[in-house]
């Protein structure tokens, strides 16, 4: 056994240490994060949105860009948060080439797996002259960090829509799981490439999909990590405010 003042240093020392860890992991959790962001490129046409937080940790907004005769080319909705995981939808209706990026700064880690998933659905509004509407070149690539394409969760895939077609013609990609470590990113993104083409400019795609990024396996989450040191402060506490009580 342990002298008294001994006993008492010691627990002052592992109070101390418990503490000083739950601010490491406090700080690191609430570290001032860049705002989410989406650029799209339509036929080399850069148009890029710096998004807010509508809530702390969550991104909720859409926009339709640009107007074109009254008929807009694309429209997009983002919902992501800092857990971290993006949800997405895309849909366009000016042909061409297009690249689209969602972009959610990350929170916390170790991440161990990443997740990517999509769909789309291809419509013509013939009929009358025998011109379908198609998307090709389709690639949605998942990315830690924002840039870095993970290999293994490319999804990638053509679709065309008879002319006239009704109901539309839908198809969906993935979802494809990668496992591996990711540690802690600055960032994730989804990156959407595609080439609609509608000779007689009748028709549409329409694009969803989720990207997230799993705790690794065993590994608390930042939140869940606060809390626990929490509670061991608190057993901490406890034992010295029991140890100091008269026995029965």
């Amino acid at each position: 056994m342990f002298p008294g003042k001994m006993r008492k240093g010691l627990r002052a020392l592992l109070l101390g240490a418990v503490i000083a860890g739950c601010l490491s992991a406090r700080s690191t959790f609430a570290s001032p994060v860049l705002s989410p962001e989406i650029d799209v490129t339509h036929n080399s046409t850069l148009d890029n949105q710096q998004l807010l937080w509508s809530s702390p940790g969550i991104v909720n907004s859409q926009s339709t860009l640009p107007p074109d005769h009254s008929v807009p080319d694309y429209t997009w909705s983002y919902w992501g948060n800092s857990d971290p995981i993006i949800n997405w939808g895309f849909s366009a209706s000016s042909p061409g080439t297009y690249d689209v990026t969602f972009i959610l700064p990350v929170v916390g880690g170790p991440y161990g797996t990443l997740k990517n998933q999509a769909s789309v659905t291809v419509s013509d509004g013939g009929p009358g002259f025998d011109n379908p509407t198609s998307v090709t070149n389709v690639l949605i690539d998942g990315q830690v960090p924002s840039g870095t394409v993970i290999p293994g969760v490319s999804l990638t895939g053509d679709v065309t829509a008879p002319d006239g077609s009704f109901p539309a013609v839908g198809h969906t990609y993935g979802p494809v799981t990668v496992i591996q470590s990711f540690g802690s990113p600055a960032s994730m993104a989804v990156h959407l490439h595609f080439d609609l083409t509608s000779l007689d400019n009748d028709g549409s795609a329409a694009f969803v999909g989720q990207l997230s990024l799993q705790p690794t396996v065993g590994s608390p989450e930042p939140a869940t990590g606060a809390l626990l040191c929490i509670a061991v402060a608190g057993f901490v506490g406890m034992g010295r405010s029991l140890r100091g009580r008269p026995t029965a």
